[in-house]
C-alpha cells in the first residue's frame, strides 16, 4: 500500500513539475544556465587536456599503424599458404 501511494505520488509531483517547466520555460532556462555558471566557475582549469588528447591521438595513430602491419602479415601468410597448397602450373 506505502509503496503504491509513494510511486502515484512521484509521479503527480512528476507532471506537475513537467507543466511548472512548461508554462515557466524561460525562467527554467535562466536558472539552469545560472546553475552551469556556478559549476563552471567552482571547477578547477583544465591545463592538460590538449596535450592529453594530443597524446591519446598520437598513441591511436601509432595503434592503427600496428594493427595495418598485423592484418597484412596475416594476408601474407594466408596467401602463402593457399600457394603452397596449390598445384604447380604447368607451362604449355
Amino acid at each position: 500500500m506505502f509503496t503504491f501511494a509513494l510511486k502515484i505520488t512521484l509521479e503527480v509531483a512528476a507532471i506537475v513539475l513537467l507543466l511548472v517547466g512548461y508554462w515557466n520555460e524561460e525562467k527554467v532556462i535562466a536558472f539552469e544556465r545560472r546553475i552551469w555558471a556556478r559549476l563552471r566557475a567552482s571547477a578547477p582549469e583544465k591545463t592538460h587536456s590538449a596535450t592529453y588528447y594530443a597524446s591519446r591521438e598520437e598513441e591511436q595513430r601509432e595503434w592503427d599503424a600496428r594493427e595495418r602491419r598485423a592484418r597484412n602479415a596475416e594476408l601474407a601468410r594466408k596467401c602463402a599458404a593457399r600457394r603452397a597448397a596449390e598445384e604447380p602450373r604447368r607451362a604449355a
